[in-house]
């Protein structure tokens, strides 16, 4: 039987996430750099604009790659996180906005159920986009929802679907607000459950701030910039999540074949309830890994 703890107001911090105006320009330059029907459909003509004339001013390679990897690599991140004991798994992206990462995760992984999930607004945006796309074909095991997660609970929205992996950007809330978010969701997660999130990293930051006006208006004051991989892993273990995996992007990127180099502009974060058994990839070849 699945049980969640009574917790309805920190269910609610949920609802903090990235403004509009920062979703349509991720969804932008992801059309910019990785063009695609689906990147173009799923992006706004004034997103494109905006990112074409912030990106104009990018002299960074190993930044720009960072972008363009971003997707694959947080799907790496979720194929790394499922369990080998669950047959039909029901994983979940989070305030999903304009990116393509559940379609691609119900495509690649036929025998989970994807769930997309975000405000209602910004579905029926997504909806309507998607139809633009006469090359997309929706998946069988797709799932769209739509909730306000700062008036209904994710339990709640979700109803009797019980999430093996759930995707999500945790860099919106204070380090208090996360280690309350992750035990809601630790508590929501399925016996074998995990959490996959970027995390800001502050020696990213630095390194990409001062020459790139996009990541300038990208990262703006996030409260969640995490110092270093021990500080990424702790708001995880204090939430009482057994295992904790902290990789860089530009280890990954080497490995699935993508454009290099890659700044580690964030950390990728893989969060277990219990010690990983991994489908695809071995548990202890991580950056930074720490147990409880």
């Amino acid at each position: 039987m699945h049980t969640t703890r009574e917790v309805p107001d920190r269910s609610l911090i949920l609802g903090r996430t990235q403004d509009e105006r920062g979703s349509e320009i991720q969804a932008g330059a992801r059309a910019e750099l990785t063009p695609s029907p689906l990147t173009l459909a799923l992006s706004s003509l004034r997103g494109r604009v905006t990112a074409r004339i912030m990106l104009q001013f990018a002299n960074n390679p190993a930044a720009l790659n960072f972008t363009a990897a971003r997707t694959a690599i947080l799907e790496a991140g979720v194929a790394r996180a499922l369990h080998r004991s669950e047959d039909q798994p029901v994983i979940v992206d989070m305030a999903c906005g304009y990116s393509p990462l559940a379609l691609h995760m119900a495509e690649h992984f036929p025998h989970a159920s994807v769930i997309e999930l975000d405000t209602p607004d910004v579905i029926i945006r997504r909806k309507r986009r998607l139809m633009r796309c006469k090359e997309y074909v929706r998946p069988a095991n797709l799932v769209t929802l739509s909730a306000d997660l700062s008036r209904q609970s994710l339990v709640d929205a979700l109803g009797n679907r019980v999430p093996s992996v759930i995707e999500y950007t945790s860099s919106y809330l204070t380090r208090e607000q996360m280690i309350e978010t992750h035990r809601y969701l630790y508590d929501v997660l399925s016996i074998h459950g995990a959490l996959v999130t970027f995390m800001t990293w502050q020696k990213g930051v630095q390194q990409v701030q001062a020459e790139l006006r996009f990541f300038r208006e990208q990262v703006g004051s996030l409260p969640g910039i995490v110092a270093d991989e021990a500080a990424a892993a702790a708001v995880f273990l204090e939430a009482g999540f057994r295992h904790v995996e902290v990789l860089h992007p530009s280890r990954l990127a080497g490995e699935l074949g993508l454009a290099t180099p890659i700044m580690d502009i964030e950390l990728l974060v893989i969060a277990w309830k219990q010690r990983p058994q991994s489908k695809f990839l071995p548990p202890d070849d991580a950056d930074h890994a720490l147990s409880r």
